[in-house]
This record gives structure tokens, C-alpha cells and sequence, in this order.
């Protein structure tokens, strides 16, 4: 019985060690199946062993510098080469349906903005659940249903472009609207009658970077950047912005510039209208971080120059509530800087009234949002 038992677990572990190997084999065998089913053979990419620089007297080459050139046939040719390899392998994944079922199940579900008021109105964005582009609705005070004001889908056929923005008029009778065409950057603007929703004017163009910021129903300040020459959109420069004033119906060609251009070189430039229409606030800086401020009076015809106000190393968001005085919302980051309010009244004060002293209880990055009266 002894012998019987010990054979019968030796057979047992015979077995079992037989069966692993036959797994092990398989997998191997799985293995080098799915391996040479989605290996990929990359294309040869030229190599140019003369491109290079020197620095300090040490050369450095850079072999790929012609794939730089955007606009070239040889680098068009390797793009297409890349993509298709890219794709072919794309469409090898067996559980790439799958996935896309997945995907399409977990974002199907209706989705809202946060609403914001404009004159009687509230608008709000709704996507019921796959659409390309969420949709912007507006509803009356007193009114119990929610109308359709624009819906970018409409705007392309392939649902690609898309509603980057829109700015009203304080009493909300006009609306400027920017779309992005395939996500770029170089929008289009389009006004319309916020009541018949039909096109007011031309349609600006090649407008980069920008806020809208409208001065009564007569036109509205914009930002851009020169376009680059055609076929070099994706690498020509654009790094001297430029403040313009478009007055509604008429051409873009003769839009005034307010500020910026090689004589004022910033590559950021942003124009804001206060709340009263007396003043144009206009931030310019050259990195993400610190600014330089001016303010114009433009409450009259002619108005004169912006009054450069240096704010190097504040970000200021502003209010205007009366003629004279602004109030300005500022963000700390270093225990000795300050909050200052001035009067536009004495536009050439080089100091303002600190209100908040150097306190060694600072904290640096302490975001302090500061809201304050300041009699005149």
C-alpha cells in the first residue's frame, strides 16, 4: 500500500510538472506569436552629420535639425510614413473596440456648466452626454425653459471647431464670439445680435491670445500677434503682441492699435474695459509671471496715451465702480510685497497707499484676495 501511495504521488507531481511545461511552452509560443504580430518596423530617419553648433569650443551636433523645417517635402514625407506606421498599428489592438465602448459608456451622461448672468439672461453650456461640443443655452427671468442660443456643432461638419470664447455687451444686445478651427490658436471673432442672433459686421481674423472687452455697443478691444507667412503657422514666430480697437462695422484692416508693436515689444498684451467705460486697463508682460500696467482715459474723443503705472511683479485683477478711484485684487507671493491702490485723479504718483505693510507674519505664495472701499 506504502509503494502504491508513494507511486501514485509521484505520478501526481509527474503530471503536474509535464502540465507546467506544456503551459510555459504555450505561453512562449503565445509570445512570440503577438511579437512578431505588433512588431514594428520604424522607417530610417536621415541622419545629417553636418547640422550642428559650436559652443565654447565644443561642436554639438543636432542630425534631426531638418525635420525643423515644417514646410519641407522630406519632412512632410516622413510624417506621413510615421503616421501610417502609427495607425497600422492602431488597428492590430484586438481590444481597441472594447476600449472605445468603455470610453463612450462612462462619458455618456448629461453634462452643465456653471451658469453665469448677462443683463435678464442666464447662460449655461449643456452636452447631453457625446456630443463634440457642448452647447450654449440661455433662459429668461421668469421663464421655466432654457432656449438654444449657439450650438458649435453646427459650425463644422467633422465637429472640430469649436466656441473659445464669448464676451457681451454690459446690457447683453450684442455678443462677440471666438471659434477655434482643429484647436488652433489663431481664433476667429464673430459678433452677433444677441436678440435675433443674427451676424453684425465682418468676421475678424487671426486674432491670438485674446480677450474681448466691449466699449458700449461701439466696437471692442482685441489681442494679437502679426500671422505668420503662409506655410509656416506652426513655427514662425509670434512673440510682439498687439492691443487693437475694432469698431463694429468696419473693416478689420482699420482697426486702430492702442499699444504694443516693435516700439512696445511684450509678448503678452491684454486690454480690459472697466465697468463704468472710463478707463482702459491694459496689462503687458513678457513671461507668465509679472506685469507692467497702464490705464487710458477713454471717456473722451481723443483720448490721450496709456499711463504707464510699472507693476513688474504683480498680477492685478481690477474694478472700476467710480470715476476716480480703482481697486485692485492682488495676488502675494513674497512676504515684502504689497498691495497699493491709486487715485486716477494724480495719475503720475509714482507711490500708492500701501495696505498691506511688510509683515514678517507673511507667507510666501499666500494668494490674498482682497476686496476694499477707498474714499476718494
Amino acid at each position: 500500500m506504502a509503494v502504491c501511495h508513494f507511486i501514485t504521488i509521484l505520478m501526481h507531481k509527474i503530471l503536474y510538472s509535464l502540465s507546467l511545461v506544456a503551459l510555459f511552452s504555450a505561453c512562449k509560443s503565445v509570445n512570440k506569436t503577438d511579437a512578431s504580430a505588433t512588431a514594428i518596423s520604424y522607417p530610417a530617419t536621415m541622419r545629417d552629420t553636418s547640422a550642428g553648433d559650436t559652443y565654447f569650443g565644443t561642436k554639438v551636433p543636432d542630425p534631426y535639425r531638418w525635420l525643423e523645417n515644417d514646410t519641407s517635402l522630406a519632412t512632410g514625407d516622413w510624417v506621413r510614413v510615421e503616421n501610417k506606421v502609427t495607425k497600422d498599428y492602431f488597428t492590430k489592438i484586438p481590444f481597441r473596440e472594447d476600449l472605445r465602448a468603455r470610453l463612450n459608456s462612462l462619458w455618456n451622461f448629461e453634462k452643465y456648466s456653471s451658469p453665469f448672468r448677462v443683463s435678464k439672461y442666464i447662460y449655461f453650456y449643456k452636452n447631453t452626454g457625446l456630443q463634440n461640443q457642448s452647447v450654449l443655452y440661455r433662459q429668461a427671468d421668469g421663464q421655466t425653459e432654457a432656449e438654444l442660443f449657439l450650438d458649435p456643432n453646427t459650425f463644422s461638419i467633422t465637429g472640430t471647431t469649436s466656441l473659445a470664447g464669448i464676451d457681451f455687451t454690459q446690457d447683453g444686445a450684442l455678443a462677440a464670439y471666438q471659434i477655434s478651427e482643429g484647436g488652433s490658436d489663431w481664433r476667429k471673432v464673430i459678433v452677433i445680435d444677441a436678440v435675433t442672433k443674427k451676424q453684425v459686421g465682418d468676421t475678424l481674423r487671426d486674432v491670438k491670445f485674446s480677450g474681448l472687452s466691449w466699449k458700449g455697443h461701439e466696437g471692442f478691444y482685441y489681442s494679437s500677434y502679426d500671422k505668420p507667412k503662409e506655410g509656416s503657422q506652426l513655427s514662425g514666430k509670434t512673440q510682439i503682441h498687439k492691443l487693437y480697437y475694432h469698431k463694429l462695422n468696419t473693416p478689420q484692416s482699420s482697426d486702430k492699435l492702442v499699444f504694443g508693436g516693435p516700439a512696445q515689444p511684450f509678448r503678452y498684451v491684454g486690454g480690459q474695459v472697466s465697468e463704468n467705460e472710463h478707463w482702459l486697463i491694459i496689462t503687458a508682460g513678457n513671461s507668465t509671471y509679472g506685469n507692467e500696467l497702464m490705464i487710458q482715459d477713454i471717456s473722451k474723443p481723443g483720448a490721450p496715451s496709456p499711463q504707464l503705472w510699472e507693476m513688474k511683479r504683480t498680477m492685478s485683477i481690477f474694478s472700476m465702480p467710480t470715476r476716480s478711484i480703482f481697486i485692485s485684487n492682488q495676488m502675494l507671493t513674497h512676504p515684502m510685497e504689497k498691495l497699493w491702490w491709486r487715485t486716477s485723479a494724480h495719475p503720475e504718483l509714482t507711490i500708492g497707499k500701501c495696505l498691506s505693510p511688510n509683515n514678517p507674519n507673511h507667507f510666501p505664495r499666500v494668494r490674498l484676495p482682497v476686496i476694499f472701499s477707498v474714499p476718494t
